[in-house]
């Protein structure tokens, strides 16, 4: 009978250490202009979902690693599921206190008044088993005020957002060009011709945060939307 509970026990604990927790999206893009000067402040930010499936009080530990930056200037920064931390934190512990519990991390950069592209890495596990980890992506991109890109961006028209059924995207920069849909684990799940105005269907797909990209001869440009 003792043997049998602790092969019981034991398959209990490896199924809790295989999937003690699920992170919602693991590569994120975020967008947005750099301050107007050097004194300026900008946040240029995304974020993910953190949801438990252990038993118990769970302790999680995130490292930020791979830090790429545009600028020396550049800052980044982690807000965890208790707490925004500094830009000088690169490593610190949050607890969910509730089984069941759901927590959202958000990462930051503070560009300043330096535009450029950057990403950024936080490895998060669960602290009692530190091999079971997921590493989040972060793309940062941040724009100069009249750039080719945030003009583009400013003339993108994307609505209804969240949609249900049909978005209507809208760019008057662009006469000829190519349009993709990004999922929230970064794959590439639709592409086709775009010529400035578009009728896409989104109603095949799941629901929750897409990437649309847009390529032309008048540059690059990006924008989020929510499908419901």
């Amino acid at each position: 009978m003792l043997k049998r509970l602790m092969i019981i026990a034991c398959l209990i604990f490896g199924a809790q250490a295989q999937a003690q927790f699920t992170i919602d999206e693991d590569t994120l893009y975020a967008y947005g202009y750099a301050a107007k000067t050097s004194n300026g402040f900008a946040d240029i930010n995304a974020h993910t979902i953190i949801r438990s499936k252990s038993m118990g009080i769970d302790t999680f530990v995130w490292k930020r690693l791979n830090v790429v930056k545009a600028n020396p200037s550049w800052e980044t920064a982690v807000c965890d599921i208790n707490a925004c931390k500094p830009p000088t934190t690169d490593q610190d512990t949050c607890a969910f206190t509730n089984v069941g519990d759901t927590g959202v991390f958000s990462f930051h950069l503070y560009p300043k008044d330096k535009a450029g592209d950057g990403s950024m890495t936080v490895r998060i596990y669960n602290k009692r088993t530190p091999l079971n980890f997921v590493d989040v992506v972060i793309f940062f991109e941040a724009w100069a005020e009249g750039s080719v890109r945030s003009n583009l961006y400013q003339s993108m028209k994307v609505f209804p957002n969240p949609v249900k059924s049909v978005l209507s995207i809208n760019n008057t920069m662009v006469q000829e060009g190519t349009i993709t849909v990004i999922n929230a684990l970064g794959q590439a799940i639709h592409t086709q011709a775009f010529n400035g105005q578009l009728e896409l269907n989104c109603q095949a797909f799941k629901a929750g945060v897409y990437t649309i990209m847009i390529q032309s001869q008048a540059g690059n440009t990006a924008y989020s939307f929510v499908k419901e």
